[in-house]
């Protein structure tokens, strides 16, 4: 009985993950592009401080275009 109970309860997990998926396309107005972008990471200790500036772009864009300069 614990075992079907294990499986049972398995398939409804697999289930509410594969039901819950929906495409996000959010309206976000072309006016903000352009924008700088401040990432980064200050240590305070014996570590190295990151720090990246990029600039804003198109939604659909994966790519990170570094600020040079």
């Amino acid at each position: 009985m614990k075992k079907v109970n294990t499986i049972v309860a398995a398939m409804v997990i697999i289930l509410m993950f594969a039901h819950c998926k929906q495409v996000y396309d959010p309206q976000i107005a072309a006016a903000n592009t352009r924008l700088l972008v401040v990432e980064g990471f200050i240590n305070s200790g014996a570590g190295s401080t990151t720090i990246r500036l990029s600039r804003t772009g198109d939604f659909k864009d994966t790519a990170i275009r570094p600020e040079l300069g």
